[in-house]
């Protein structure tokens, strides 16, 4: 299951990049801006996701050492 959302992550984020790179080609200035947030919101994104799976990650590894030790 994981490998389907990192793709799905990929794909999203290959869009976001799509999508800033049309709007700064046009350099408008209230566009440069609303690229800007489309930037750090899929930057928020990504960070959030890597977070997730890690903490997922660290989770198991816990689970895994409290099972042992019974």
């Amino acid at each position: 299951m994981k490998p389907l959302a990192e793709d799905k992550f990929k794909m999203l984020r290959e869009y976001l990049g799509l999508l800033e790179n049309m709007f700064l080609v046009k350099r408008k200035e209230g566009v440069l801006i609303f690229a800007l947030l489309l930037r750090t919101c899929s930057t928020f994104i990504f960070s959030w996701s890597a977070w997730c799976r890690s903490s997922s990650f660290l989770f198991n590894l816990l689970s895994i050492n409290h099972e042992r030790n019974r």
